[in-house]
């Protein structure tokens, strides 16, 4: 996915819709994303999070970076 995009998805822009994680095989949604409203409010403070971290090796900060945005519900 980062080394082939479709520009029709308008990448690197925020989400206009909702977005959800469809298991293929039943068609059921098993993960819905947050509101699209609160987005922007969600990734400043992940943002905040990022810039106050204390860890010393960049891998487990962008590891930790990555399971925080994950796992936001709302």
């Amino acid at each position: 996915m980062m080394l082939n995009y479709d520009m029709t998805k308008l990448p690197g822009q925020w989400r206009t819709g909702s977005i959800n994680v469809v298991h293929e095989p039943t068609g059921n949604i098993v993960r819905e994303g947050p509101e699209l409203k609160i987005v922007p409010s969600l990734i400043d403070g992940l943002v905040t999070q990022i810039n106050r971290d204390d860890q010393s090796d960049s891998v487990v900060s962008a590891a930790m970076a990555h399971l925080n945005l994950a796992k936001k519900t709302h």
